[in-house]
């Protein structure tokens, strides 16, 4: 089963979830170089032993800088989907969740695919 591993840019921090069997664990980190090395540890730590993985980056406000961790999944070849600021807001806001929680970036992108996949 795909399992998705979220990132949210949020007050110069980078907050990673990442969905296991149980549910999504969660930690933050510094949104420096040395803070996604440290994310990309967590995430491997806590990789599914089967299934893929899609990558999702969020952020809560356009100020945010998105680029270190961007530029660390394009380094090792990792693509990504992103859930801008107002669909971060606009989610969070409808399905009463935190806007501040990188599962919420992961459940956003879910129900936008979703939705993209529901017959017209």
């Amino acid at each position: 089963m795909l399992k998705l591993i979220a990132a949210l840019v949020i007050s110069g921090q980078l907050a990673i979830a990442v969905e296991t069997e149980s549910g999504f664990v969660e930690k933050r980190f510094p949104n420096s170089k040395d803070g996604v090395e440290s994310a990309i540890a967590f995430i491997e730590a806590n990789l599914p032993s089967e299934g893929g993985i899609h990558v999702i980056v969020g952020w809560d406000a356009d100020d945010q800088d998105t680029g270190p961790f961007v530029g660390k999944l394009a380094e090792l070849g990792i693509a990504n989907a992103i859930i801008p600021p107002e669909e971060l807001k606009a989610f969070a806001q409808k399905a009463g969740v935190s806007g501040e929680a990188p599962a919420t970036v992961a459940l956003a992108f879910r129900a936008k695919l979703a939705a993209l996949r529901r017959p017209k």
